[in-house]
């Protein structure tokens, strides 16, 4: 599929649907099946890093420290917040925490637990 803002974070697939991120800030859900696009949202900044899938979420952060949450059946935002720092790598979603890597070597994590765990 040829997304017209460009690819800017890989990919993450949940068997459904594959979820990108985009240069200009969104992140889309396309049908595995036909590649049609079943939802797109924006999210402030280009998606970085890979994608991550965590039972009925996809997680992405963005260059500034941003970490979204979104539905990945609807696209609704679930939630949105700063971790902080820049980050570098794709965070870790565990027990309904987000961890993830600065740009100087440090990990962040949202304290308080952001949703239930499936």
């Amino acid at each position: 599929r040829d997304l017209a803002r460009g690819v800017s974070a890989a990919p993450g697939c949940d068997g459904t649907h594959l979820y990108v991120g985009t240069d200009g800030g969104d992140v889309v859900a396309l049908s595995v099946a036909d590649g049609s696009v079943q939802w797109q949202r924006a999210t402030g900044n280009r998606p970085l890093g890979t994608l991550v899938i965590d039972g009925e979420r996809v997680i992405a952060i963005d260059p500034l420290g941003a970490v979204h949450g979104l539905r990945c059946d609807t696209g609704e935002l679930e939630f949105s917040r700063q971790l902080g720092n820049r980050m570098r790598e794709p965070p870790v979603v565990t027990g309904g925490r987000v961890i993830a890597v600065t740009d100087e070597g440090d990990l962040e994590a949202l304290v308080h637990q952001l949703f239930e765990p499936a």
